[in-house]
């Protein structure tokens, strides 16, 4: 009886289960590469998945509130109790968000099946947990305003459902466009910590005797920007206000041009040029260039722009591209940092962030610039993805099953 209870104890004790990050993100690699493949085979014909509403509207949801939200329980539950100085949220509490998490995504793909109901009870019912869990943690910490982005997506959510069963009269697709840009702020907000730890540790490994310190106004007015384009953006798709294509543009346009203000205190000499600092760059360079499209598309300038649908293909580079990309480098940071590495990337990581980027370009530049060929530059991107995802696995699961390195 004695060895029983030992051996529970050993379970919920091992490095696997000590952290949030060492158990959620390989589940969070794990299915960026089962969605991506389900959603292009469902988009292909050849699954069968069909849920009532909009099915793009459902896309959007899935990719965030599965695979991004996931990356979100990873993150916060890992970075929540270290900004506090708190204990680690692990063994059995960090189990069962896990089986929670795969609840709410046995709910989604089978709602068909089952019914809405074991989804919506569920995926509300774990994001209220979050809010409720990681509040005390936020309140006094330099991170305390992140909250309100978590608060933020949560409401998104319930619209979602809300708009689902009909209760208000608004598009399903707007309100996945809405909670998109929430996702966008987030990211905002979440690059701040780690791009200084990034910029510096690249700062001391050049011998730059600088410090990189990213200036709250630039990233509060960025945030301000990309508020007021998904606002309008979700008051014009529902006709609750007369926003012209001009004025929209011209929201799309501050926006690209406060983002790339931010990257003014990147410049410190070659700094970015490292392998974790130039994608973490090129995060905000998807962003800024996706607004811009958006933009020239709607004051439509340029007829070629209408022609190949860049709208669709901006939205993706805005709000998927960036947030991806975004996710991903948590991983790869995370995943080095907190079990006692270096910040150096082994080859395998290195070719699956190239992957991955070449992932956004695919999707998000292809498809402008070789129109007749759509279809290729999805498979490509779908292609990219998995490999990158992959890789990822291969690379990094070892690190979670062992201790941390000296």
């Amino acid at each position: 009886m004695m060895m029983n209870n030992k051996s529970k104890l050993n379970l919920w004790d091992g490095h696997l289960f000590s952290e949030a990050l060492r158990f959620l993100f390989p589940f969070i690699a794990l299915y960026a590469i089962f969605a991506i493949v389900i959603w292009t085979l469902t988009f292909t014909g050849v699954v069968d998945f069909n849920p009532a509403g909009n099915i793009i509207a459902w896309h959007y949801y899935d990719m965030l509130y599965g695979f991004t939200f996931a990356a979100l329980l990873g993150f916060i539950l890992t970075a929540a109790p270290e900004w506090s100085d708190t204990a680690k949220i692990s063994g059995r509490e960090l189990f069962l968000i896990a089986l929670a998490w795969m609840f709410c995504r046995l709910s989604f793909w089978f709602l068909e099946y089952i019914s809405i109901y074991p989804a919506v009870i569920s995926h509300l019912g774990l994001n209220f947990w979050l809010i409720w869990r990681v509040f005390p943690l936020l309140k006094n910490t330099m991170m305390k305003r992140l909250f309100w982005t978590i608060l933020a997506q949560f409401l998104a959510q319930i619209l979602f459902f809300t708009c689902y069963f009909e209760l208000l009269d608004i598009s399903l697709i707007s309100v996945s466009r809405l909670a998109s840009g929430i996702f966008v702020i987030m990211i905002l907000q979440v690059l701040k910590p780690i791009s200084m730890v990034i910029m510096n540790d690249s700062l001391e490994r050049k011998n730059i005797d600088e410090t990189f310190i990213p200036r709250p106004p630039r990233r509060r007015f960025a945030i301000f920007c990309i508020l007021l384009f998904i606002i309008s953006d979700f008051a014009i798709g529902n006709d609750m206000l007369v926003v012209s294509d001009e004025l929209h543009a011209y929201i799309s346009f501050a926006a690209t041009a406060a983002i790339l203000n931010i990257l003014n205190d990147w410049h410190i000499k070659n700094a970015i040029f490292s392998s974790f600092a130039m994608p973490l760059y090129l995060i905000y360079w998807f962003m800024a260039i996706g607004f811009l499209i958006f933009g020239l598309d709607k004051l439509a300038i340029f007829d070629y722009l209408s022609d190949v649908n860049a709208l669709l293909h901006a939205r993706h580079l805005i709000f998927m591209g960036s947030i991806s990309l975004a996710i991903f480098m948590v991983l790869l940071i995370a995943g080095r940092r907190h079990t006692g590495r270096s910040l150096n990337l082994p080859v395998k990581a290195k070719i699956a962030l190239l992957s991955l980027i070449a992932s956004v370009l695919s999707r998000g530049f292809l498809p402008i610039i070789y129109p007749n060929h759509v279809d290729l530059a999805y498979q490509l991107s779908a292609t990219f993805w998995v490999l990158s995802f992959g890789l990822y696995l291969v690379e990094f699961s070892p690190y979670f099953w062992a201790k941390n390195q000296e």
